[in-house]
């Protein structure tokens, strides 16, 4: 008997993706196409290898429809296209609210030398060793912790979206839905894995300056590129006056300053 994720998986491998692209755009192809989906996609997780963008040959755990955009290859595909651009062989990367591993992977398929993906949620930090074990060649470790502006322990609030957990004190409300996890910052991981980052992703739901603000000493020493999402108007001033007075300098910004969650991408003046 013939599995649903393998015909699932046929249709992306067969339809290449420019005419996915096309049958988006015609709305009577698009609705068919979607409720073909729906019906065909397993109700369980699968094995799916990306065919197309950033992330082309990664081998991911999928559930449909959920994870459509994985599952095509064009999830954040701005933000991951450049990412891989900036990527130079041999790079150490730091993904910083790694999420599933999908950022790790573009790093890691872009010639990274070494990606730390810092992951607090231990439901994703599951889905991330599937994505080690399907993928054994590329080197990613996970580190099973949050980054922040201090070593230590803080609380972690689970959303119900797994990608916006968020981080803070130690003496928050005492809820359910939240759960203790150990802190570590930028500098030092550095220094103690001697793995001094050239590239940082950060995406970490509000607390990108405390992150930052660990990551001083990486960001004059070493470090030549920095992916950020931005939450909010305060965030989006410290941050640009953080990396601004380090040498920074933003080249690329997805959204208008002011929309957020705002993606944007900073370089050392020199090299831009």
């Amino acid at each position: 008997m013939i599995k649903k994720e393998n015909i699932v998986g046929s249709l992306i491998y067969f339809v290449p993706t420019h005419l996915r692209t096309k049958i988006k755009g015609v709305p009577i192809l698009a609705a068919l196409q979607r409720a073909l989906i729906k019906y065909l996609a397993p109700k369980d997780q699968f094995v799916h290898r990306v065919d197309a963008g950033p992330a082309k040959g990664l081998k991911l755990l999928i559930r449909l429809p959920t994870d459509k955009n994985m599952w095509k290859g064009t999830y954040e595909n701005d933000f991951c296209k450049r990412l891989h651009e900036n990527v130079v062989q041999g790079d150490v990367c730091y993904d910083i609210g790694a999420f599933r591993g999908y950022t790790a992977g573009v790093l890691a398929l872009a010639g990274a030398g070494s990606v730390l993906a810092f992951e607090p949620m231990p439901e994703n930090q599951q889905t991330i060793k599937s994505v080690l074990s399907l993928n054994p060649d590329l080197r990613i470790d996970l580190f099973p912790m949050a980054v922040a502006g201090s070593v230590g322990e803080q609380s972690l609030e689970i959303n119900s979206d797994r990608s916006m957990n968020k981080l803070g004190p130690i003496n928050a409300v005492k809820r359910s839905n939240v759960i203790r996890v150990k802190t570590v910052t930028v500098d030092w991981i550095a220094k103690q894995t001697q793995k001094w980052p050239s590239l940082l992703k950060i995406d970490v739901e509000g607390a990108e300056v405390s992150v930052l603000r660990g990551a001083v000493e990486s960001l004059k020493k070493n470090v030549r590129s920095v992916f950020l999402e931005i939450h909010h108007t305060k965030a989006e001033d410290e941050c640009r006056s953080i990396l601004e007075k380090l040498g920074f300098k933003c080249k690329w910004k997805e959204h208008e300053w002011g929309r957020f969650a705002n993606q944007t991408m900073f370089e050392k003046k020199e090299v831009i």
